[in-house]
């Protein structure tokens, strides 16, 4: 049925022996085309790369689960990951407070210092870039690219 929820599989890239820490993602999605196998992305992803919330994408299905096999339409949202130093409920209040500014969603992960990160279309990239570009500076974290939309410091989203 269309707009029906389902889990889609992503099968991770390792970058070291740690990281990530699973071999296979899921995100929710909504079914756009049957036929046609499209589905779109309703979380923001964790670990995988080059997908965001709200791209539509095409899956196979294998053994009655959905496994992700390309993006085909890309949504114009940006996924980024914050991995905290410290993840004390003081500090992710704080973060999420200033994403919440900025006009990013975000979600924690089952790590209490990851937290994912939507930045919509329309929310200007380099607002975000500047204060992610302050946090290892001020000893709260790192953060990771892992699609990006935009294009130029000049170009919002």
């Amino acid at each position: 049925m269309v707009g029906a929820m389902r889990k889609i599989k992503i099968r991770l890239e390792r970058l070291d022996a740690d990281w990530p820490p699973v071999d296979v993602e899921s995100v929710w999605a909504t079914l756009v085309d049957r036929e046609k196998a499209i589905y779109r992305v309703a979380n923001i992803p964790f670990f995988a790369w080059g997908i965001s919330f709200d791209d539509l994408v095409r899956v196979k299905e294998v053994e009655g689960e959905r496994w992700f096999r390309e993006v085909v339409e890309w949504s114009g949202h940006s996924t980024v990951r914050v991995l905290l130093y410290e993840a004390s409920e003081a500090r992710r209040d704080a973060l999420f407070a200033r994403l919440k500014a900025l006009g990013c969603g975000y979600e924690g992960s089952h790590l209490p210092q990851l937290v994912a990160v939507n930045v919509p279309p329309g929310v200007y990239g380099p607002s975000l870039q500047a204060f992610l570009d302050s946090l290892p500076n001020d000893k709260i974290g790192e953060y990771e690219e892992a699609n990006i939309a935009w294009a130029s410091p000049h170009s919002p989203i």
